[in-house]
């Protein structure tokens, strides 16, 4: 649960990504409960492509309104794909280059 309303920093650290996984696709979503009722999106990262994103950080930045705060991942490809994702104040990401 988050804190809210409030803006925040949602930052996905990339792991070393396979050869056989061809992309991912990451989503931040919101909702009532923890049963993901009313369940809302936030936004989705830029766009992750295979090996050429392994050991990458991605932020994306969001104006929370839902206590709960969860991601959906698409996965494409076979392989691992290691994504560890946290929630930092909104400023964290300042001075660095926003990929979301």
């Amino acid at each position: 649960a988050v804190n809210f309303p409030c803006d925040v920093a949602v930052v996905a650290e990339l792991g070393t990504i396979v050869a056989g996984v061809t992309g991912l696709d990451i989503e931040v979503v919101g909702a009532d409960d923890a049963s993901a009722t009313n369940l809302v999106s936030y936004g989705r990262f830029a766009p992750i492509n295979g090996t050429d994103d392994a050991d990458t950080e991605r932020v994306l930045v969001a104006a929370v309104f839902k206590p709960f705060l969860g991601v959906t991942i698409d996965h494409t490809g076979t392989g691992n794909a290691p994504v560890k994702v946290v929630v930092r104040p909104k400023d964290f990401w300042q001075g660095n280059t926003r990929t979301a």
